[in-house]
């Protein structure tokens, strides 16, 4: 099981950005614990993680002895969480009635302690806001507006089952994107319970974009071309260099490409990243989403999300105007 899907899951799930790490100090725990188990940690502002792999055969008395013996050899100062493939029922209540927390990547999440971190991230933002004037709300997450932007591309009438796949994201994201897009009235459910867009959504699209987290992770800058990414459909034009092609924009000095971060941390290894931009550098976004795209650039509602807030002039009225030429296609 990669550590990765676990991560992407959390993030999906809840919005928060844990990095797991392989735990060094197995030698600390008696043979009979670490010869069947794998271990990963990962630091939050409300202490550590454990989070333990079983290896072999699943019963929940070895989970149970395991998980106790665990909490008494680090004396309670890691949040232990329990990594499992698919789980029957039976074992799922047996572990939640013993207040064990686990993870079942794509399915389920049992981990009360994530909770409070969530809440501490929450006041953290909002304490934020308060000293910035912000009036903004809790921003809807990267896979909410990804969602959103394929139901707007797509259309409505999919299997929430072939959404969640395209998307790659879990049957549970999926249910809570829609209750966020229902609740900020950008999808409507009908008497028949049809989801539909609203006869004003392009209208509302400008305002809408502000309710949502930018979906960049981070930047990086690499020295060589990225065409071993392009040959293989991985990253796509983006920013400059993808509205210099829908625009009068000259070309931009450096060129930038928007790749989703599972298929970064798949060929990473493979480019140096340098730490300032040379003239001939190249810019890579990194997405928390699956980049939506059109003819190897960002698809130009997601691009004009990403790039609203640029302060360049030329650049702000290319985006208007893109955007308005875009919304004329959904007539």
């Amino acid at each position: 099981m990669e550590i990765q899907n676990v991560q992407k899951y959390i993030y999906d799930y809840s919005g928060l950005e844990i990095h797991f790490k392989p735990w060094m100090n197995t030698n600390s725990l008696p043979m009979f614990i670490s010869s069947n188990f794998e271990f990963y940690s990962a630091s939050t502002d409300l202490g550590t993680i454990m989070a333990v792999v079983p290896n072999g055969t699943l019963t929940f008395s070895k989970l149970f002895n395991t998980y106790r013996n665990l909490e008494r050899y680090e004396q309670r100062q890691s949040n232990l969480i329990y990594i499992l493939p698919k789980s029957s029922p039976y074992m799922i209540k047996r572990l939640i009635d013993q207040r064990i927390s686990f993870i079942i990547p794509g399915r389920q999440i049992y981990a009360p302690f994530l909770g409070a971190i969530y809440s501490h991230k929450s006041r953290q933002n909002y304490e934020g806001n308060i000293r910035t004037n912000s009036l903004s709300s809790t921003k809807l997450s990267p896979s909410t507006l990804s969602v959103f932007l394929f139901l707007i591309k797509s259309g409505l009438k999919h299997k929430q089952n072939d959404v969640a796949e395209k998307l790659k994201i879990s049957r549970m994201t999926l249910h809570r994107a829609y209750k966020e897009l229902m609740r900020e009235k950008m999808i409507i459910k009908t008497e028949n319970n049809e989801i539909i867009l609203p006869k004003d959504w392009k209208l509302n699209f400008r305002d809408n974009c502000l309710k949502f987290k930018s979906p960049i992770r981070r930047r990086v800058y690499i020295d060589e071309s990225p065409q071993p990414l392009l040959s293989n459909l991985l990253c796509y034009k983006t920013s400059e260099s993808a509205l210099q092609g829908l625009s009068e924009l000259a070309e931009p000095t450096n060129e930038s490409y928007a790749i989703y971060y599972s298929d970064w941390n798949k060929v990473e290894h493979e480019f140096t990243l340098v730490p300032n931009l040379e003239n001939d550098g190249i810019i890579l976004e990194i997405w928390s989403i699956p980049v939506p795209n059109d003819n190897g650039i960002v698809s130009p509602l997601a691009l004009y999300l990403t790039m609203k807030s640029n302060k360049d002039e030329r650049i702000k009225m290319a985006i208007e105007t893109m955007l308005d030429q875009e919304l004329i296609r959904y007539d």
